[in-house]
């Protein structure tokens, strides 16, 4: 299956095929790694509400390279967002004014060449030349490893399209209080998709070498500084690939979104992450 964006065919994965002489076999809006397709649409039907679409294409006469996909059922389940909720999970979708959205994303942390984070991490000085070629490259989301608290650099993000997923929490010698002032500094602004709290913690233990319930403990503690004042957006925390992910799931009812940093290359193959909740990789 190929990642197509929807705009320049209309959304029908038949057009895109025939753009370079193929035929369409199949359409949808996602899929697993089993060839199993999911919000499965007849080639030639409009895939709407979102950026992208699937299309499998072959040669005319070519045999399938996967079982043909089971009819769609009579109605399919859509996510129902909560009224007068801008951005929300709903089961494992990100929702922005109800509709899905498709994250192209990447993670942007300014620092000049020979400088070391976190003393010379520098948003002011990079942000104008930095967004436009994230702009420039399809790219709608950064994640940070601190917090962006000065709301023209996210103005200047916003303009360009760009999301953002800003860490509020990373160092476990911090006071889970500390992650109060970055919230309450930013969180009415436009630009601000998700709170992150910590990176990869089950690596380095929140930089200060917690164990893993150590470090599910102040997690919790630091989502419920940020709920307390914030419930207009999700709370995320970025984990190292999958292993006792379920775990840490399930300790953390207060985490909404799981980021995935998976180091296996170019392929995401076997990478689904355990948890049922939504996950970025």
């Amino acid at each position: 299956m190929a990642l197509v964006e929807t705009a320049p065919f209309g959304g029908r994965c038949d057009r895109y095929c025939e753009s370079f002489g193929h035929v369409c076999v199949a359409a949808a809006e996602e899929q697993n790694e089993n060839c199993e397709i999911k919000y499965t649409k007849p080639c030639d039907q409009p895939i709407e509400d979102t950026s992208d679409m699937l299309c499998k294409c072959v040669k005319e006469n070519a045999p399938p390279t996967c079982p043909a996909p089971p009819a769609p059922p009579t109605s399919t389940p859509k996510p129902t967002p909560s009224p007068g909720k801008r951005i929300q999970v709903v089961g494992n979708q990100l929702l922005v004014d109800g509709k899905p959205l498709h994250l192209k994303g990447v993670a942007w942390n300014p620092v000049p060449k020979g400088g070391r984070h976190p003393q010379d991490l520098d948003f002011a000085r990079f942000v104008e030349e930095d967004s436009q070629i994230m702009q420039s490259m399809g790219i709608n989301a950064v994640r940070t490893y601190e917090p962006i608290t000065e709301k023209w650099i996210l103005d200047t993000l916003w303009r360009r399209g760009i999301w953002v997923v800003n860490s509020v929490y990373n160092w476990g010698g911090a006071a889970a209080n500390s992650a109060a002032d970055p919230v309450k500094a930013v969180k009415d602004h436009p630009a601000i998709l998700m709170w992150s709290i910590g990176n990869e913690w089950n690596y380095n233990g929140l930089y200060v070498g917690m164990s893993f319930f150590d470090c599910i403990a102040k997690i919790r503690d630091v989502a419920e500084v940020v709920r307390q004042l914030d419930t207009d957006h999700p709370i995320s925390s970025i984990y190292g690939d999958t292993g006792k992910l379920d775990q840490a799931s399930e300790a953390l009812p207060e985490i909404d979104v799981w980021g995935i940093n998976a180091y296996r290359g170019i392929s995401c193959q076997s990478g689904h992450a355990a948890s049922r909740r939504a996950y970025r990789v």
